[in-house]
């Protein structure tokens, strides 16, 4: 089997410590505010009131273990690293340490008259994800000296459609997010499925 240089191992380590920090940063944004939590029942109603942060952070962590898991599948294709992949794969780290943001206002609005703001702000934002993750493979496959020797034609054209088709289906979610929030964050929720199914 083919290894990877150190400088491959080097980029693949530094990523998945962003992917942790972002995780972790999801977390912080719940607790409660300040109130009068004097009785068990009022303290009671104020952790169940947290529902919709706890809707946006399952949602949320769980999509960024799936970037992870696609970036990891990615990489495993990897040899060699270059100063366009160092950006490219730089720019889907400035935005997946960015999730928490989203997540956080969709946390915080999705009770609110704002609620659809803040569900096309939230599925759009993974619009840009599946930008950046496309164009992280186009400047791996654009450079076969990157890529490790076994990887075949048939391999480097079925991850385009990969991209492809995660970039299709984001778009159609956000627009649809735009005709009903629900429907929207559902589908969103249901392209874990898909995410699960396709990454190796």
């Amino acid at each position: 089997m083919e290894k990877p240089d150190k400088e491959t191992s080097r980029l693949e380590a530094f990523s998945d410590g962003i992917f942790a920090v972002a995780i972790t940063l999801l977390a912080l944004d719940i607790g409660l505010p300040k109130g009068n939590f004097e009785t068990e029942h009022s303290l009671l109603q104020g952790i169940i009131s947290l529902w919709p942060k706890y809707f946006a952070y399952l949602n949320s962590f769980v999509t960024i273990l799936l970037m992870w898991m696609a970036h990891h599948s990615i990489f495993g294709m990897v040899k060699h690293v270059s100063k366009r992949l160092i950006l490219a794969n730089g720019l889907l780290l400035l935005l997946a340490v960015l999730t928490p943001f989203p997540t956080r206002v969709l946390g915080d609005f999705i009770l609110s008259g704002s609620f659809r703001t803040a569900a096309v702000f939230y599925t759009g934002f993974f619009v840009l994800i599946s930008l950046a993750f496309t164009l992280l493979w186009f400047v791996i496959k654009g450079d076969k000296k990157i890529l490790k020797s076994h990887i075949s034609d048939e391999l480097i054209l079925s991850q385009t459609r990969i991209e492809y088709t995660g970039l299709i289906c984001n778009t159609l979610i956000t627009l649809t997010t735009l005709i009903n929030p629900w429907a929207g964050l559902l589908l969103n929720t249901a392209m874990w499925i898909y995410w699960l199914i396709i990454t190796k």
